[in-house]
């Protein structure tokens, strides 16, 4: 069975039924046709957005753990492995920038060493694939 890490932006769009999020992803999740899970750092990325103002959650953190495990989407933290994984991962150039977002980077670090698949609409995640990403875009 393929084991999925989902992106951040991914997950806001499953749990809102965000139209962004393709009816075959979200029904795939929704109905644990794969296993799924999510970084603990996304939960963190999430607070951050919505302290900021960028997203508006319309549930607390007990609520939001209660929604996902409804779902089945199991929440993993990192790893040393993964770790190391980061601190050997190429900061990639995209356009002119390098990509300094660590979150991102340490999604893409621990889908790596754990042989998941990453669900995410990033535009710099395909970057990634010569380094060994499994890449689902949406």
């Amino acid at each position: 069975m393929t084991k999925y890490i989902l992106d951040t932006h991914v997950l806001l769009w499953f749990l809102e039924n965000n139209e962004k999020l393709s009816k075959n992803i979200h029904e795939d999740i929704e109905y644990f046709q794969h296993e799924y899970f999510v970084s603990f750092l996304s939960l963190m990325e999430i607070d951050n957005l919505n302290k900021l103002g960028k997203i508006d959650l319309k549930y607390s953190f007990n609520e939001l753990i209660e929604r996902l495990n409804k779902s089945c989407i199991e929440i993993i933290f990192s790893s040393l492995r993964d770790l190391e994984t980061l601190f050997d991962l190429e900061m990639k150039i995209i356009g002119k920038k390098q990509h300094g977002d660590y979150i991102d980077r340490m999604i893409i670090a621990t889908a790596i060493v754990n042989r998941y698949t990453c669900i995410s609409a990033d535009t710099k995640f395909p970057d990634y694939r010569k380094l060994g990403l499994k890449l689902v875009e949406v």
